[in-house]
């Protein structure tokens, strides 16, 4: 009985080894498969970026959208941990008269991923020109 419990004891630990060993394998092909994932996707726009996507957004929905001017130094941005962005400030917009007027803004946007400069790897999740009161 002692040479057969052994033997047994032993099978049993070779067998608790190689699982423990296809486990740190499976582990590690996980990790590295997570790794290149990560590697292949694009990097996450910086403001500057987001920024620009935000004044676009604002411009589409200008008259002329070329007669567009932006009023620095009263701008806001809030990035947000969702891959969003939350941008305030002024600009100056044409008018139905094709006149230059100062309006307020407040835009959101969210990137889906790809190129940051594409219009379908953002979403909009909120546009407002309202005039500044």
């Amino acid at each position: 009985m002692g040479c057969g419990t052994q033997s047994r004891k032993e099978a049993i630990a070779d067998s608790l080894a190689q699982i423990k060993e296809q486990k740190n394998d499976s582990i590690a092909a996980l990790q590295k498969a997570k790794e290149d994932s990560l590697a292949s996707l694009p990097p996450l726009p910086n403001d500057v970026e987001a920024q620009s996507t935000a004044e676009n957004v604002i411009k589409a929905q200008a008259i002329d959208p070329d007669d567009v001017e932006f009023i620095n130094g009263n701008s806001k941005m809030l990035p947000l941990k969702d891959s969003s962005w939350v941008f305030t400030g002024y600009v100056k917009i044409p008018n139905q008269y094709n006149m230059l007027v100062t309006m307020a803004y407040n835009v959101g946007i969210k990137w889906k991923g790809g190129d940051w400069k594409s219009d379908s790897s953002w979403t909009v999740k909120f546009c407002h020109i309202t005039n500044p009161e």
